[in-house]
């Protein structure tokens, strides 16, 4: 459905701000359809990104201020999230050898297994992507890269 019908506008005041809407509500729609997919799993957005961030780390662990500078949403608390995922027992922390006042962070085999036991849902929303090519997904991707300048 085009921009115009889903927010109920027909005007806007040229093609850049109807792009950046566009954008927007886009961003948004996807976000919110793996929202729902996270929930199901007790996590949220923000945690599954650490997580997936410590999995391509691991078996090596990283700091916490390395996992924010990867992550997504770079405004988010990391502290925060860290502690939320030691409580479930999906990260572990510990004191870095080196610098004793940063801390090494690892995801671990309970944190693994959920990211499988997650997979399935997530690959089937990614294929109701595929409604364009694979090519038409990579210009997509170029234009994004290229809006951010």
């Amino acid at each position: 459905m085009r921009i115009e019908e889903e927010i109920k506008q027909s005007q806007f005041e040229d093609a850049y701000h109807k792009m950046v809407v566009n954008v927007m509500f886009t961003a948004r729609f996807i976000e919110l359809k793996f929202e729902r997919i996270f929930k199901k799993h007790g996590l949220t957005s923000q945690q599954y990104n650490v997580l997936r961030i410590l999995r391509g780390q691991y078996p090596q662990p990283i700091c916490a201020g390395d996992v924010l500078s990867r992550m997504l949403d770079q405004s988010s608390n990391i502290t925060r999230l860290m502690e939320k995922l030691l409580q479930k027992g999906l990260v572990e922390r510990k004191i870095n050898e080196l610098n004793r006042r940063m801390h090494d962070i690892s995801i671990t085999e309970e944190g693994l297994s959920l990211l499988e036991i997650i997979a399935p849902d997530f690959n089937e929303l990614m294929l109701g992507y595929q409604n364009i090519t694979s090519e038409e997904a990579e210009k997509v991707s170029d234009l994004l890269d290229q809006f951010r300048g």
